[in-house]
């Protein structure tokens, strides 16, 4: 299963999903089914703290 298809099955509008992905091309699909974030590999340590914390502020 990719993690598009992944996505797909989610059911709950209030997850947040950060992808990580290898191809920048995957971004479109990701933020087709709402994705909090996109982070292109390899991650850097501090991109991936930006990203966690935008997820965290949908539960603040």
């Amino acid at each position: 299963m990719t993690g598009i298809e992944f996505l797909k099955t989610l059911t709950q509008p209030e997850q947040q999903v950060i992808v990580m992905a290898s191809k920048k091309e995957f971004a479109i699909d990701a933020y087709d089914h709402e994705v909090c974030d996109f982070i292109l590999r390899p991650v850097e340590p501090s991109r991936f703290l930006q990203a966690v914390l935008k997820a965290k502020k949908h539960f603040i």
